[in-house]
């Protein structure tokens, strides 16, 4: 949900990292082998995380707008 993030663990170190859409989502590492994913706006990317090998993960990530916020314009409005 855009505005909010998740924590993702891994179990191996991760050195470098890609985002592919970096206005859905950023990455803030944690620690060697956790990242904290943060939902910018809306839509669909993939994040890359490569380990010590060169190995490359692929991580598909989709943000879906709050649903509250439209919540409380149609609450407001009606």
């Amino acid at each position: 949900i855009v505005n909010s993030s998740r924590i993702l663990t891994v179990d191996f170190n991760i050195p470098r990292y890609l985002v592919n859409n970096r206005d859905v989502a950023t990455i803030t590492p944690l620690a060697a082998n956790q990242i904290q994913v943060s939902a910018r706006r809306p839509g669909v990317t993939q994040i890359n995380l490569w380990n010590e090998s060169g190995e490359v993960s692929t991580v598909d990530v989709v943000v879906f707008a709050d649903a509250r916020e439209l919540q409380n314009i149609l609450g407001t409005v009606f």
